[in-house]
């Protein structure tokens, strides 16, 4: 039986708490928006579930009322994702934040759509797992599982791929509150390893920003943390050259990640003034003192600037060269230099073990 949208919103009220259900002008404007340019939409109602349980009675009910239903979280996300643009409940899964399962031994972790990289990263660190998990160019309190549904990139993509990859299993709510699940979390196994053996069916929630079900749990791949990490920045203000400097240096296999960061992106991090007198500073630095002669403005020289932080990175940390270091090498002279490999290496010298730029 059909009911209307006042009728819903007061068994709402009955369902979670009247004091969960956010009518107010403020609450309604701060989940009508996000940080884009796009045009904001006030939604009737913005709902805090708090439990599973509560997210498919909510589901059911917008169901036979017709309501459309918008998943948020932080809100941070830069497509107007989370706009309700036709009105409805904008459901605010903060609360659903439990770290369900953490199976160590098999680096996943099963986790509600609340919690976010900090408090993975907390939970992580205090039970000293030696595990870690990449973080996207975000705030630290954006969702884990939302990031990697987005199939967002991170600071270990480069060596990972894409986060919608690090997906190995879904508990979905369908849009008449119907559960399903997909991966190994389908077979019911006690640690959902992969979305393997049976056919994969969690691509048809990713990237779909919940326009096929709202996800409740979601079982994410964690990885080795490294003993240490190096960051370096090289600043360029050239795109021809950029691009096929990237390639060459993504083809190194060195690295963790390797990003370039366009001027509207730093527009929206640090603001035009700051980051353009930032960047511009850092320029003309890295010119008088990595490229004196300035000759470092094609492919060849901003890998150079990349591979000298390398090499300084390397001298700080006074880690023992090892093969890899050896087939690193000899990749740059030959991709990037075209130099012919060296006849016989010199003396060994200390090395990085991992990078991230």
């Amino acid at each position: 039986m059909t009911v209307t949208r006042d009728d819903a919103l007061r068994e709402l009220e009955a369902l979670v708490g009247a004091a969960r259900v956010r009518r107010d002008a403020p609450s309604l404007a701060a989940a009508g928006g996000d940080q884009t340019e796009n045009e904001p939409a006030w939604p009737d109602a913005v709902v805090d579930v708090a439990t599973r349980d509560e997210l498919v009675a909510v589901v059911k009910l917008a169901a036979r009322a017709a309501v459309p239903l918008v998943p948020r979280v932080a809100g941070t996300n830069l497509g107007g994702l989370t706009i309700p643009g036709r009105g409805g409940w904008v459901l605010d899964l903060t609360r659903m934040n439990r770290i369900v399962e953490l199976h160590v031994e098999d680096m996943v972790a099963v986790l509600e759509p609340g919690v976010s990289f900090a408090q993975l990263k907390q939970a992580l660190d205090e039970q000293q797992t030696g595990l870690t998990i990449g973080f996207p160019l975000a705030p630290p309190e954006v969702s884990v599982v939302a990031n990697c549904l987005l199939d967002g990139l991170g600071n270990l993509s480069l060596r990972h791929s894409a986060m919608g990859e690090w997906i190995s299993g879904l508990e979905v709510i369908r849009a008449d509150g119907t559960l399903l699940r997909t991966g190994a979390m389908a077979l019911g196994v006690p640690v959902p390893f992969a979305r393997a053996p049976l056919p994969d069916l969690s691509g048809l929630f990713v990237s779909l920003q919940g326009a096929t079900g709202l996800v409740s749990r979601a079982a994410i791949q964690l990885w080795p943390a490294p003993a240490f990490r190096e960051r370096s920045f090289v600043f360029v203000f050239d795109r021809a050259a950029l691009c096929p400097a990237l390639g060459a240096l993504a083809r190194l296999d060195v690295l963790d990640d390797l990003g370039a960061l366009s001027w509207p992106t730093g527009k929206l991090l640090l603001g035009v003034i700051v980051f353009g007198l930032l960047a511009y500073a850092l320029w003309r630095l890295f010119q008088g003192l990595l490229d004196p002669e300035n000759e470092g403005t094609d492919a060849k020289g901003i890998a150079k600037t990349a591979r000298d932080e390398i090499r300084m990175a390397r001298d700080k940390k006074r880690v023992v060269r090892t093969p890899e270091d050896e087939q690193m090498e000899k990749l740059y002279r030959e991709q990037v230099l075209n130099q012919k490999p060296a006849a016989e290496p010199q003396a060994a010298k200390p090395a990085v073990v991992q990078i991230e730029v």
